[in-house]
């Protein structure tokens, strides 16, 4: 089992930006460790990774997989994880669906503008 301060390193090597900042800033703040849980470390960094533009609901994902991360069992974490990549993927599906949906209005509101200001220069 790889210990975090290396996991973290990696993960933050390995991922694109903006996410190895976040992976940065969790391992600068494990200089803590001991003063500060690895939660708290983890869930001060999710809320302050406005660089990620998160919804509320997708940090509240994040937050509750730090309560499990380092925590329990090899398998345990393997199934937040799991479960945490579900959720996400959930939440990337309905903003994809929502964002589609939200593109039709506008088009239907830049169609009726249109005919709007024909109407108007007659």
């Amino acid at each position: 089992m790889t210990p975090i301060p290396e996991l973290l390193e990696q993960l933050k090597a390995e991922a694109d930006p903006p996410v190895d900042r976040f992976f940065a800033r969790i391992q600068q703040q494990m200089e803590t460790i001991g003063a500060r849980s690895f939660f708290s470390i983890w869930k001060s960094a999710v809320e302050g990774a406005e660089y990620l533009a998160l919804a509320d609901h997708e940090k509240q994902t994040l937050i509750n997989l730090g309560r499990t991360l380092g925590r329990y069992d090899v398998e345990e974490q393997r199934i937040a994880l799991n479960h945490a990549i579900q959720e996400m993927d959930m939440h990337r599906r309905c903003a994809a669906e929502e964002r589609r949906s939200q593109g039709k209005v506008h088009a239907v509101l830049g169609l009726v503008a249109g005919v709007f200001m024909v109407i108007i220069l007659l």
